[in-house]
């Protein structure tokens, strides 16, 4: 039931929290998609320096370290989120304030910077509404489209009014520059900002796993005795305990 179907009484959500369980499984994931994106661009590469190049391997690594990068940034600098049908407006004002705080958190643990060449909209656009894109360009009278190209933006020459070439893929080893649609990344870039980001966040990982088990050690521990309940000669010698007229 929606909270403000509940009459006078709206339901009243707890102030979110980002503790050391959600920073984990979200360091784990951008560690996982670092360690994934990094990897497809050095197989792209690897593909490109093949004699004739492999294109199918060329654009399937290419669209991996996209992905890789698109996730990363929604995780990092997440966007304004829409209601859902099924959420009252308190429900989705306590999501939205979690959700800014989980990228806020995140970008100060690993010490992101908001010049992050992964914090780019536009290879988070094109990759989130690439059929929205290209459906704009079929819908042109010429539908002009190079589908998956290997060099520069000029090797390709089209004399039409639409004015300049529109690659749906585009690939370039010189540069090693990755155009999605109309957008693009510099996949060198992208891949030391993930690196560098992939071994912050396993900083960050191993310092929370030691922060839970000293915590787990702490709490097994026998307790200490209260400085206000001093142990006394009588309480630790049963002798004297059990026979208090003995002679010192």
């Amino acid at each position: 039931m929606r909270s403000e179907d509940m009459g006078d009484h709206p339901e009243t959500l707890p102030e979110p929290t980002f503790d050391d369980f959600p920073a984990a499984l979200f360091l784990e994931e951008i560690q996982r998609h670092c360690k994934m994106g990094a990897n497809a661009v050095m197989n792209v590469r690897l593909a490109a320096s093949r004699r004739p190049p492999n294109h199918t391997d060329v654009f399937r690594h290419a669209g991996t370290a996209a992905n890789a990068a698109a996730m990363i940034s929604k995780i990092l600098w997440p966007l304004p989120r829409r209601q859902k049908e099924h959420e009252s407006k308190d429900e989705f004002a306590a999501r939205a304030r979690f959700t800014e705080l989980r990228g806020r958190e995140l970008r100060r643990m690993l010490h992101v910077s908001e010049n992050s060449v992964l914090n780019n909209p536009q290879v988070r656009h094109g990759v989130e509404h690439f059929d929205e894109r290209l459906d704009r360009r079929l819908m042109t009278p010429e539908r002009i489209i190079v589908r998956s190209m290997i060099g520069g933006r000029q090797a390709v020459r089209i004399d039409s009014e639409e004015g300049e070439q529109f690659y749906l893929h585009r690939y370039d080893p010189a540069t090693t520059e990755y155009e999605i649609l109309e957008d693009r990344i510099v996949l060198a870039d992208v891949r030391q900002a993930m690196e560098d980001l992939s071994r912050r966040a396993g900083q960050e990982l191993r310092r929370l796993e030691a922060k839970r088990f000293d915590k787990t050690r702490r709490s097994n521990l026998p307790p200490l005795p209260h400085g206000d309940s001093p142990s006394t000669a009588s309480d630790d010698n049963p002798r004297e305990r059990d026979n208090p007229s003995l002679p010192l």
